[in-house]
């Protein structure tokens, strides 16, 4: 059952906010001071926090830091009667804590806003359990979809990323977002990574022995990257596919990337000796130092998608986009726009000097049977995006 925890001054919105749960089923508690909030966090390690700005006695910047003491795992929704700035800058402190919001609602709001947010949350939180996801690995369900990443210029398609599905034998595709929190909280992060980079390094390697320099990208969370054993597991990995060592590029989240610095800047260092390219993911929604930045020895730089998606009708977003590739140039990093799903948004990347695309107007993820067909299809001009 997914556990709940609410912290607002007014009763009758609490009310509110329990009566929504209730109809999902959600196990709530319901508190009004932050002390009530901290020790419920504490004693109940809640699936989802409903967390106000505001509120006597505290604040709700001060609860994320809390939140971040406590290493809380859930997902977070932030809602507040304050300026639409400062509810954007809460969100954005919250991703750059490590924590996962999945949602900022302004006051008044309509019951329906959190009703969708409550859906949404409650299907990334089913009842797996570590043996679950054990027999998973045992079983080989967990397999790779690739979605390709091609050179604006050229068409070229350089990369792809490996993207995880559980291929349950029960029941359809079962998507990322709705067991890797589970997986998180359960500790099982390290060995799922490991099977999804034992897949993704011998298909590379088959397409390296094919004479293709088709290079796989893989998402690395910090806490596994930073891990004792992960240095020595990824680069044993790689030699065991001589003589065609996989063309491979890790990447981490911005927020990730930044947490450790230090010890991050040595790891890097270690996997692009080995010849390893880095890229950074989902640049634009953390708290980027740029001393950081060129100091860590990233090869690319992936523009998040909320800002490449609203970069034509929105002013700010294409602002943003715009400076992010600056920026990359500027530093030497190849840049990425993630989300590219329109021709509009495809012309004016191009404008703008973008170096590669990612998205549904490119192609969505698919299984490695589909890659190749798909890749002739595109070099020979097919898809959306006139050569």
């Amino acid at each position: 059952m997914t556990r709940l925890l609410v912290l607002d001054d007014e009763l009758d919105i609490c009310h509110m906010m329990g009566d929504i749960a209730d109809e999902f089923g959600f196990d709530v508690d319901l508190t009004t001071t932050p002390g009530e909030f901290l020790r419920s966090n504490s004693l109940h390690s809640p699936d989802l926090i409903v967390l106000d700005l505001a509120f006597p006695g505290g604040d709700g910047i001060e609860m994320l830091r809390a939140l971040e003491a406590s290493h809380y795992k859930g997902s977070l929704i932030l809602f507040s009667g304050s300026d639409t700035r400062v509810l954007s800058t809460a969100r954005r402190i919250g991703i750059a804590l490590g924590i996962d919001v999945v949602g900022a609602v302004e006051k008044p709001f309509l019951a329906q806003s959190f009703r969708d947010l409550f859906a949404k949350t409650a299907a990334r939180f089913p009842s797996y359990t570590a043996a679950d996801f054990t027999a998973a690995l045992a079983n080989a369900e967990f397999v790779v979809h690739y979605m390709p990443i091609v050179d604006m210029r050229t068409r070229h398609v350089s990369v792809v990323e490996a993207l995880i599905r559980w291929a349950r034998p029960d029941r359809e595709l079962v998507q990322p977002d709705q067991f890797l929190p589970s997986v998180a909280r359960l500790g099982m992060m390290p060995a799922v990574t490991s099977a999804v980079i034992g897949t993704a390094l011998a298909d590379a390697s088959a397409w390296k022995r094919d004479g293709s320099d088709l290079r796989v990208a893989i998402n690395v969370p910090a806490s596994v990257a930073l891990g004792p054993a992960f240095f020595e597991e990824i680069t044993q990995a790689r030699g065991r596919f001589e003589p065609f060592p996989p063309n491979l590029m890790i990447e981490l989240t911005e927020t990730e990337a930044m947490g450790d610095p230090v010890r991050m800047m040595e790891v890097l260092s270690r996997l692009r000796l080995h010849g390893i390219e880095l890229a950074i993911d989902d640049f634009g929604t953390g708290y980027s130092s740029l001393v950081e930045l060129r100091r860590l020895p990233f090869s690319r730089m992936k523009i998040d998608k909320s800002f490449v998606l609203s970069c034509v009708r929105e002013a700010d977003a294409g602002a943003i986009t715009r400076a992010v590739i600056d920026l990359g140039h500027a530093l030497g990093i190849s840049v990425v726009a993630e989300g590219v799903e329109t021709k509009e948004i495809w012309d004016q990347l191009v404008e703008w000097r973008c170096d590669s695309a990612q998205g549904y107007l490119v192609a969505r993820a698919m299984p490695i049977a589909e890659l190749k067909g798909w890749s002739e299809n595109w070099s020979r001009g097919g898809g959306t995006v006139a050569p």
